[in-house]
């Protein structure tokens, strides 16, 4: 059975899209090829301490993270580019509007409305909320996509 390519694209590519990358590696890594990007990513930074600090505590190691800035190549990679806001989507689809078909809040693609919790700057406790409110939405995608 093939892999299922999914990128998750939030705004740094230091918080929510690794965490969500790292996240759902962990739940269904034998199913899903999963990468992580952002749009206004500085290409080479670290996750965020807190990101780092909430996966930790799962057993989880996002150490070698780097952040990325979404190109052509990695979204005619992914089967599934799914966003964490509905921002996030409206950005990429002005300047990919040929690849809509696979551009989706992360929320929306799982039919619920709101957007996944940005902890940037915030402390460890918004980190975990975000952590817990993927985890939830992540269940959701890999029943969906099974």
């Amino acid at each position: 059975m093939n892999k299922i390519n999914i990128l998750f694209v939030c705004t740094g590519n230091t918080c929510r899209s690794p965490m969500a990358e790292e996240l759902l590696k962990a739940k269904a890594g034998e199913r899903f090829e999963v990468r992580s990007a952002g749009i206004f990513a500085s290409p080479g930074y670290p996750a965020s301490e807190g990101t780092a600090q909430v996966l930790k505590n799962r057993n989880l190691d996002i150490q070698n993270h780097r952040a990325q800035l979404l190109t052509e190549e990695l979204l005619g990679w992914a089967d599934y580019v799914l966003t964490m806001t509905e921002n996030h989507r409206a950005h990429i689809l002005q300047q990919y509007s040929d690849e809509q078909g696979k551009i989706h809040s992360l929320s929306s693609f799982l039919g619920q409305a709101g957007e996944v919790v940005d902890p940037y700057g915030g402390p460890v406790e918004i980190y975990e909320m975000t952590a817990q409110q993927l985890d939830e939405l992540l269940n959701q995608l890999i029943h969906k996509l099974s």
